[in-house]
């Protein structure tokens, strides 16, 4: 990966790279369940993808996914510079984490 400047920060996983990690440590087995928690309304629109490991006894992971989104916040409230790219509005992320965190 390469940071601002062209500083090389070395070899980084993904998102879902991580996640399966934590869900491989946190004792899930097999593949997570997908499903689209916001959905595009027009083509080229974003849309919100939720990934989940659940298995009974184990901590839940979760990920969600902006798909088309940039690198910001999703979230009704907000803003953020355009050189970050899209917001997607239709997915609270602050929501979800409280959620996740306090079901």
């Amino acid at each position: 990966m390469i940071a601002p400047g062209g500083r090389s920060l070395g070899h980084v996983q993904s998102a879902l790279q991580t996640m399966g990690y934590f869900a491989h440590t946190g004792g899930h087995k097999g593949e997570p369940l997908r499903s689209t928690v916001v959905a595009a309304q027009a083509p080229g629109e974003s849309w919100v993808e939720e990934i989940a490991w659940r298995t009974p006894g184990k901590p839940e992971v979760r990920l969600y996914i902006v798909h088309g989104g940039g690198h910001t916040i999703p979230g009704p409230k907000g803003s953020f510079p355009a050189f970050l790219g899209l917001t997607e509005r239709r997915f609270d992320a602050v929501e979800a984490a409280v959620r996740f965190f306090f079901h």
